[in-house]
């Protein structure tokens, strides 16, 4: 086996979560009497119950949205007007910061918000259980809807055809047609929202509103930063690693999360205006409930304090920590991947390796992966730029589950094609790279880096546990000042934060959606 780069890399990320793991176990040695107390057991309750609920909730409306969208789909500006701002935008959702989304459900559900009537109409307190699933509902729905409803519009055309000849009841379509073909799509939608929601941090620590709304991932960070309970924080890890590598077991490679993309040019349903109107009305009502928090954000923060933050330092130094850190981490993340791709390029039997070194950190959440590297570095002297080390590289290795899926399959296809014209046209290494995998996917490794510098740049995890006062990020100064009660201050930070992630995923999508052009 010819070693590479890439295979000394893989190994070397593999033996840093390994270490991690093991720190943690260490910690936990001290603190074993934990694994049975109440406080854990209700920790691990009520992760459990917030992320099942959060998930079941948000797949339960993105699958009305994605029938009310079908139904309404046979209207052609509806398909070529409507249907592809509702794709971009459900796609924005999965970069947007939590923390904007968590501002931004506050101002709208929290006190004098617009829906706050509707809240208190059902006694629905704003912190605790209702809140955390209110700002997870508004940041996954959209999520499911993305992944959902390409199995609904790309149904084959000779079963519409029939279901048409055959007048098919809508009880019908959906259990002979619809149900069939989504239902892998319903089950990957789930896993997938679970496992975010159980993993979730900000929005918890920003909703949950005390100890009685806790989570693993604020519990730990409350062990390490605030009581300095190693051992606790040791038990707490090696339990949410436990019950998120059994949830992976049972899910891996047993659903099918994203489908096609494409938009059918015709979709027609039988004329039944009843259910027609119905779907119409689905559709505007759980629009209102989706826009407003953006919406709001765009309104309260649109004000003198946007441009007051432009005369405070603190800005300055966050943003520019922010945008250091984005901007490193797309060009580390591209740079590993095309790394660890050209290992496979080179030997395919080093799949199951680079395959574990991708899937590492999907096991491993930010706030544990944090408290392993704290507890492995807590004895050394370092300095202040160690801090924003650390960062850089936890957002470049949670990233690349992401790029490693977006770049491998197309790169390894065009390798199998052109490697052997290679030689003959002197193309080796970054000749290689420019000439070849480059000029032949510009587009995706964009998209790719694109995306890695919007997840760095709303990041919360890993900055929570090492900020310090030289070191702070947008995410963190937007929580700070929050937890001041400077609404107007907190709302312009949001859209400063929210224009740059827009900005950054615009180009990345607009590089992957333009028409084809000759490269």
């Amino acid at each position: 086996m010819r070693l590479t780069l890439g295979h000394g890399l893989s190994l070397g990320i593999l033996l840093l979560g390994l270490s991690c793991i093991a720190a943690l176990f260490a910690a936990a040695e001290d603190g074993i009497a934990y694994f049975a107390s109440p406080e854990i057991l209700h920790v691990a309750r009520f992760t459990m119950t917030q992320a099942v609920l959060s998930a079941g909730i948000s797949v339960c409306g993105a699958l009305i949205f994605s029938l009310s969208v079908c139904r309404l789909a046979h209207w052609r500006g509806f398909t070529h007007q409507v249907l592809p701002l509702l794709l971009h935008g459900s796609s924005l959702m999965i970069v947007l910061p939590t923390t904007v989304a968590a501002h931004g459900v506050l101002i709208v559900w929290g006190r004098g918000g617009i829906l706050t009537p509707l809240r208190e109409a059902f006694d629905i307190p704003m912190f605790g259980l209702s809140g955390i699933l209110l700002g997870h509902v508004f940041l996954n729905l959209p999520l499911c809807f993305r992944i959902i409803i390409p199995g609904l519009l790309n149904l084959p055309d000779g079963l519409r055809r029939q279901a048409l000849l055959l007048n098919f009841s809508p009880w019908q379509w959906w259990r002979i047609l619809a149900y069939p073909a989504i239902k892998p799509m319903l089950l990957g939608a789930f896993s997938l929202v679970f496992l975010l929601c159980f993993t979730s941090f900000a929005l918890v620590l920003m909703l949950g509103g005390g100890p009685a709304a806790t989570t693993f991932e604020v519990a730990i960070y409350e062990a390490v930063r605030f009581e300095l309970d190693f051992a606790r924080a040791g038990v707490l890890s090696l339990l949410q690693l436990l019950l998120c590598g059994v949830f992976l077991l049972f899910v891996h490679q047993s659903v099918s999360w994203i489908g096609s993309s494409a938009i059918p040019r015709q979709f027609t349903h039988p004329a039944r205006p009843m259910i027609t109107a119905l779907a119409l009305g689905v559709f505007i009502l759980i629009l209102l409930l989706l826009l407003p928090p953006i919406g709001a954000i765009l309104w309260q923060g649109l004000s003198p304090a946007f441009l007051d933050w432009l005369r405070q330092g603190i800005f300055y130094q966050s943003l520019g920590y922010s945008l250091g850190l984005a901007a490193c981490s797309a060009l580390g993340n591209i740079a590993l991947t095309l790394t660890l791709i050209t290992a496979l390029q080179h030997n395919s039997r080093a799949t199951l390796l680079i395959s574990m070194t991708g899937n590492l950190f999907l096991f491993i959440p930010t706030i544990v992966f944090g408290t392993g590297i704290f507890l492995l570095i807590r004895h050394l002297d370092y300095s202040d730029f160690t801090a924003p080390m650390i960062v850089l590289l936890a957002n470049i290795l949670f990233t690349l589950p992401f790029s490693l899926r977006l770049l491998a399959p197309p790169l390894l296809q065009h390798a199998r094609q052109y490697r052997r014209h290679y030689p003959s046209l002197g193309l080796f290494g970054l000749k290689r790279l420019w000439w070849g995998d480059w000029r032949a996917h510009r587009k995706e490794i964009r998209f790719a880096a694109s995306l890695s510098a919007a997840f760095s740049l709303g990041d919360f995890g890993v900055i929570a546990l090492f900020h310090h006062e030289n070191f702070t990020t947008l995410p963190w100064l937007l929580y700070s000042v929050q937890g001041r009660y400077q609404a107007d201050h907190a709302a312009a930070l949001a859209v400063w934060l929210l224009l740059l992630v827009l900005g950054i995923f615009v180009f990345g999508t607009k590089t992957v959606y333009t028409p084809q052009q000759g490269r």
